[in-house]
C-alpha cells in the first residue's frame, strides 16, 4: 500500500499570514488544547469512534495554525510579565504532550499491513483514516484521491467525518448509485488518472492546499504511476490557485462591469490556430530585453511580436512596434500613482498614452479587469479570461 500526502508548497490564499495579537493567539491555542484533552479522554476510555471525531475537530485548527504561521513562541520572545509567560508555556507544554499522544495513537495502525478487508469494519476503517489523514487537514477544501477502491464503507465514513472533496480513480464503485445527502460533497470518479489535473482545476470555490492519495486496491499500484498521479495533482493545484488568486484579486464582479465590453469586443480565443506555422516572439521587460532588443528589429515583419504592456515603451524607444500588446492585470491603473519629476502621475496615463500605442494592431485585456482598458487607442481591443473560459456561459456570441 502507498499513501502520500502533499502539502501546498508555496500556494497561498488571500487570507494567509494573519498576524494575530497575543490574546487571539492564546484563544486559538486554548481551544486546540481543550480539543486535545477531549481526544485524550476518549482514547483513555476506549471510545475509539469518539477519539476519531475529536481528533478530526483538531485537524482544521492545526491547518489554520500551520498555514498562517500562528506561533506562541513569537510572543514569548517579547518582554512579558512572569505570570503571562508561565501561562503561555503551560499552554504549549500541555498541547505538545497531548498531540504527541494523539500522534502515537494514530500511528498504531502502521504496525499492521494494509488489507482491503479493513473496510468491512467500521472501527478498522476509522482507525485507517485516523492514520492516513494528516493532523493538519481541512475537510472543507483539501482533496482526497482514492485509487482502486471497491468498498463504499470508506466513502460513507469519510463523508460522515466531514470530507467534502473526494476523487476516485478506478475501482468498482458506481458513484451514481450512492445516496449522498449533503449538497456540498463532491465525489467524482474517473477511470483515467490523467484527467486529475483538469479535475482539480474544475473544483468550485477555493482550491485545495493539501491532497492525500490512498492506494486501496488488493495489489499495490506501481511507483511510476503514483509519481504521475502526484505530478498531475501538483500541476492542477498550481493552475487552480493561479486562477483563484487572479479572480479574487481582480474581483469577479468586474466581469459584470465589463458585460457591454464583452459584447462589443471579440474574445482573444478567436485567435486560436489563426497563426499556425507562423513564428512568434513574446517580449517581457528585463535585462535580457536590453541585451537582445536589437535582434527584434531584424525579425519585424517575419515573426509576430507579442509584448506585455511594460515592455511597450522600451520597444517603441528602439523603433519597434509590436503586433500585439497584452495587459491582464485586474487593477485599475487610474487609481495607482507614482512620483515622477516631483509630480504624482497615474499609471494609466504613463502606460496608455497614444504615442506609444501608435501602430499597434491589437491590445488584449482581461474580462475581469478595469473597463478603462477597453478604451486603448489601437486597431482592435480583445478580451481574455484569466483562469477560466467564460465565453460559452453568455447567451450571446461575440462577432
Amino acid at each position: 500500500m502507498q499513501v502520500e500526502t502533499f502539502k501546498a508548497e508555496g500556494q497561498k490564499s488571500l487570507f494567509n499570514q494573519i498576524d494575530l495579537d497575543l490574546e487571539r493567539t492564546k484563544r486559538v491555542y486554548k481551544v486546540l488544547g481543550d480539543l486535545s484533552e477531549k481526544a485524550m479522554g476518549s482514547l483513555k476510555s476506549g471510545a475509539l469512534k469518539e477519539f476519531s471525531f475529536a481528533s478530526d475537530k483538531m485537524r482544521p485548527m492545526l491547518s489554520y495554525i500551520s498555514d498562517n504561521q500562528i506561533s506562541l513562541s513569537k510572543h514569548l520572545e517579547d518582554d512579558k510579565q512572569f505570570e503571562e509567560e508561565r501561562e503561555l508555556r503551560g499552554l504549549a507544554t500541555g498541547l505538545r504532550t497531548n498531540l504527541s499522544a494523539v500522534e502515537a495513537a494514530r500511528k498504531s495502525l502502521s504496525q499492521v499491513d494494509f488489507n482491503p478487508v479493513f473496510f468491512l469494519s467500521e472501527d478498522l476503517t476509522n482507525a485507517y483514516l485516523d492514520y492516513q489523514l494528516p493532523m493538519a487537514w481541512e475537510f472543507e477544501h483539501d482533496l482526497l484521491v482514492i485509487n482502486n477502491l471497491d468498498n463504499t464503507m470508506l466513502l460513507e465514513i469519510l463523508i460522515s467525518r466531514g470530507q467534502k472533496r473526494i476523487f476516485l480513480v478506478g475501482g468498482n464503485i458506481n458513484v451514481s448509485e450512492m445516496k449522498i445527502e449533503a449538497d456540498d460533497v463532491v465525489v467524482y470518479k474517473t477511470e483515467d488518472y490523467k484527467q486529475l489535473d483538469e479535475l482539480v482545476c474544475a473544483l468550485p470555490k477555493r482550491p485545495p492546499r493539501r491532497f492525500t492519495v490512498l492506494d486501496c486496491g488488493s495489489n499495490a499500484t506501481e511507483i511510476k504511476k503514483m509519481d504521475k498521479i502526484r505530478g498531475l495533482l501538483v500541476s492542477g493545484r498550481s493552475r487552480a490557485w493561479l486562477r483563484f488568486n487572479t479572480i479574487n484579486r481582480g474581483d469577479a464582479v468586474k466581469i459584470l462591469d465589463n458585460l457591454s465590453n464583452i459584447l462589443l469586443h471579440r474574445q482573444a480565443s478567436e485567435f486560436h490556430n489563426a497563426f499556425r506555422n507562423k513564428a512568434a516572439i513574446i517580449v517581457c521587460p528585463g535585462p535580457s530585453l536590453s541585451k537582445n532588443i536589437h535582434l527584434l528589429k531584424k525579425v519585424k515583419g517575419k515573426a509576430i511580436i507579442i509584448a506585455v504592456l511594460h515592455a511597450l515603451k522600451p520597444l517603441k524607444a528602439e523603433g519597434i512596434v509590436p503586433d500585439v500588446v497584452i495587459h491582464t492585470d485586474p487593477q485599475n491603473l487610474k487609481s495607482l500613482y507614482f512620483e515622477k519629476d516631483g509630480n504624482m502621475v497615474s499609471q494609466y496615463d504613463h502606460w496608455m498614452n497614444k504615442e506609444d500605442f501608435e501602430g499597434v494592431s491589437y491590445f488584449i485585456t482581461s474580462a475581469s479587469g478595469s473597463p478603462e482598458n477597453f478604451d486603448v487607442p489601437v486597431k482592435e481591443v480583445l478580451w481574455m479570461s484569466c483562469g477560466m473560459r467564460i465565453g460559452s456561459f453568455f447567451a450571446f456570441r461575440c462577432i
